[in-house]
């Protein structure tokens, strides 16, 4: 579809977007962190920075579940 994507930035309300990096990695989820080579664009969406997972074929179901579940788990932990 034309308004699919694979990339789906976010954040964590109350932390910082390189510590929910940090922690998804100890799950063994690999997300990319910061400005993303798009500082001006991402300042005004937080000045911290944001959280961007990329999915890709390669992916399973799976996979974005235990994605899901991680995220939800860093908000019910640092709310």
């Amino acid at each position: 579809p034309s308004q699919a994507t694979s990339i789906v930035p976010f954040n964590v309300k109350g932390v910082h977007p390189s510590d929910v990096a940090t922690l998804l990695g100890i799950d063994n989820i690999c997300v990319r962190s910061g400005k993303l080579c798009a500082e001006p664009y991402v300042t005004t969406l937080n000045p911290e920075g944001i959280v961007r997972a990329s999915f890709g074929v390669y992916n399973t179901a799976e996979d974005v579940e235990v994605f899901v579940d991680a995220v939800r788990t860093i908000h019910s932990r640092h709310s």
